[in-house]
């Protein structure tokens, strides 16, 4: 007992020498790196371009949140039709145009702005591709503590031909405060990107998130199923409430890049939520400067609850 005793105060004293020699102050000995400019824009299909102008923040500044640039020059041309729009950005950063933004055509941007590299970005429209059948059912799965009512939806959706990336989400409205909030939910589908590689040795795949991302390699030009599980208890709030709600599908058509850029910004909050997860760099097709000009179809059906 004595010599456990010892033992203990001698751990104990080696983890607060270790502590204390920890409490170091390093002053950082870089300079401040030279801001670039910042562009976004995730256009919708068949809607006119509206991009964000901004230069970027050096990540020490005291300062935070948007760092609009005004009066900056940006310009987009529907390569496809040789059609060219040019506008300036106003005092919050944004450029407002009255091209359309035109399924299947191509189109290039360039941002200039005093003092800064200009930067260019390009993006194809993909076109809208509706959910055509909903089903759904309560099923109920046995745990450790009993059974688990499980609500199951099924949609089916054609895809078209060429390459897709698809951004399937869930939220769900309240009719009593008019507001949404996204909603978890689980897939065993294998096409569901990175699925596999998140599922254990010996384990079936399973994906559990607000959002996933589908691409159509496997299924080019064919009907596509997805079936995905939602703990009925998640929509008791809404389920429950005299005033109702509804649960909300939404079936997201990407550019690739704005599909790189959805997953990406999804895997950032989940490294932001827990200190041991590895770091991510959200996805940017901007040259010379940084963010996103992506383009989306985005198609809904609702159940309502």
């Amino acid at each position: 007992m004595r010599l456990a005793i010892q033992y203990s105060t001698l751990l104990f004293a080696l983890g607060a020498l270790l502590i204390s020699s920890c409490e170091k102050e390093v002053a950082f000995s870089g300079g401040d790196a030279n801001p670039i400019l910042v562009v976004n824009e995730l256009v919708n299909s068949d809607s006119t371009f509206e991009v964000h102008l901004e230069k970027s923040r050096f990540f020490l500044d005291q300062e935070t949140g948007p760092n609009p640039i005004s009066n900056g020059k940006v310009s987009i041309t529907n390569a496809s039709e040789n059609k060219k729009e040019t506008s300036f950005s106003d005092a919050n950063g944004v450029c407002m145009f009255q091209m359309k933004a035109k399924a299947g055509k191509t189109y290039n941007l360039t941002a200039e702005f005093d003092g800064f590299e200009s930067v260019f970005a390009g993006t194809v429209i993909p076109s809208l591709v509706p959910i055509y059948f909903v089903d759904s059912s309560y099923e109920y799965i046995d745990n450790e503590y009993g059974k688990d009512s499980i609500f199951k939806v099924k949609v089916k959706w054609q895809d078209v031909p060429g390459k897709n990336f698809y951004i399937f989400a869930c939220r769900l409205l309240s009719n009593q405060s008019n507001t949404y909030s996204n909603l978890k939910f689980e897939s065993s589908d294998v096409e569901i990107d990175g699925i596999l590689a998140s599922s254990g040795i010996g384990s079936a795949p399973r994906f559990k998130g607000t959002i996933c991302g589908i691409k159509d390699y496997n299924f080019d030009g064919k009907e596509k199923s997805l079936v995905i599980d939602i703990k009925s208890k998640d929509l008791s709030y809404v389920a429950q409430n005299p005033a109702g709600g509804s649960l909300e599908m939404r079936l997201i058509n990407c550019s690739e890049d704005a599909y790189e850029y959805y997953l990406s910004v999804d895997r950032a909050k989940k490294y932001y939520s827990g200190i041991f997860q590895e770091m991510v760099k959200v996805h940017s097709n901007v040259e010379n400067g940084t963010g996103i000009f992506g383009a989306v179809a985005k198609a809904q059906v609702s159940i309502k609850l």
